[in-house]
């Protein structure tokens, strides 16, 4: 458990270079009305890094992993009218954990994660990226780039939770893995979890006849296993084929005549016939 903590206090217009070596928590507090830019050098195994970002103001956070890091957990507060940008370039040999999440507290609250990372090897490298919607008017952003080679594996996890009440509310997320070996794993499950939690959002407690949250996560994880493995990337997901998935399935044949009998035309009818009574 740690027992220390050191502070930090970010003000004015200006960059910071700060250097955190020891295994303490260690707390940014960024004042009202500033512009800081700080770059962020860390070498000890076990990092956990707290921010709380004051109004009206703009932090860009900059880190190059450089050194043998096992697990970093940041964890930020963004205030009204503030903007928190991060980034982060992983070309280092070594796996990390690197669990982001960001709370905008406020309106106008806004925040960014850009990652460029390369793992070879056998190097396992977790980023698990979260941002709280917890207001309207915010906006958040999520842009990662990554390399996988050999037998190594990048895992990049992304969410976004949005608040039902909070209109105007926005996010973006894009993440993109390209394998440079057969034996590589790429997994970008990101996409996947955002699909299931616009699911969640959308039919949890209001269910539509023949559709739910559950249906829709199995469809979900059941085609994203089959393209999976069309491109030859080992797949976590073993969904089997459902009714749903054979009715997709039917639709979603462009050679097939699909539509509603009211739809059609009806071409199987008699012309000039003659009935004796």
């Amino acid at each position: 458990m740690l027992n220390k903590s050191t502070s930090y206090f970010l003000e004015g217009h200006s960059t910071y270079s700060v250097n955190l070596s020891d295994e303490n928590a260690s707390s940014f507090l960024l004042q009202n009305n500033s512009n800081v830019t700080l770059d962020l050098e860390l070498s000890s195994k076990k990092n956990d890094i707290y921010f709380n970002l004051g109004q009206n103001s703009n932090l860009t956070l900059r880190i190059i992993i450089k050194h043998p890091i096992e697990s970093v957990n940041l964890h930020a507060n963004v205030s009204r009218g503030t903007e928190f940008n991060i980034f982060i370039a992983d070309f280092f040999k070594n796996s990390i954990s690197f669990k982001s999440i960001v709370d905008l507290d406020e309106e106008n609250a806004s925040s960014s994660f850009h990652l460029g990372v390369l793992s070879k090897n056998n190097e396992n490298k977790n980023y698990d990226i979260s941002f709280n919607h917890k207001v309207g008017k915010t906006y958040s952003e999520l842009d990662a780039y990554g390399v996988s080679k050999d037998s190594s594996m990048i895992k990049i996890n992304g969410t976004s939770h949005i608040l039902k009440d909070s209109v105007k509310a926005n996010a973006n997320q894009k993440a993109k893995v390209i394998v440079f070996d057969e034996t590589a794993k790429a997994m970008t499950e990101f996409t996947v979890n955002e699909e299931i939690k616009w699911a969640k959002y959308l039919f949890d407690g209001y269910e539509v006849a023949g559709i739910n949250s559950s249906v829709s996560e199995h469809f979900i994880k059941y085609w994203a296993g089959v393209r999976l493995r069309d491109l030859g990337v080992e797949s976590q997901y073993n969904e089997k084929k459902s009714d749903i998935i054979d009715w997709f399935n039917s639709y979603r044949d462009i050679n097939k005549q699909n539509a509603a009998l009211q739809e059609t035309t009806n071409t199987s009818y008699q012309k000039g016939a003659l009935k004796n009574d």
